[in-house]
């Protein structure tokens, strides 16, 4: 799927909206696992993982709202610094 920043017109509270990838959209597995992942990490409570606000359906399409998380991602890091010393990598990916 793709991760978007979206802002939510209620309340205005910036979110993060995760959509399966349309051409996974045509299979039935692709949309049952993206469904599955919604729900369980809806169910998971800890400070290093995003709270889920909802998981739905548009018109078709899966969606996942969670918690938008500041900073930057991995492969920005790696983009930016390049290859990362192995220690570095391993302690971020743990964290």
């Amino acid at each position: 799927g793709r991760v978007y920043l979206a802002e939510a017109t209620d309340t205005g509270q910036r979110v993060a909206v995760k959509l399966l990838a349309s051409q996974q959209g045509s299979s039935g597995n692709s949309v049952e696992r993206f469904r599955q992942e919604g729900q369980l990490a809806s169910q998971i409570s800890h400070p290093r993982c995003v709270f889920v606000y909802g998981a739905d359906t548009d018109q078709g399409r899966p969606y996942i709202v969670m918690e938008l998380m500041p900073g930057n991602t991995l492969k920005a890091l790696v983009e930016s610094r390049g290859p990362l010393p192995y220690l570095e990598a391993v302690q971020l990916i743990l964290d």
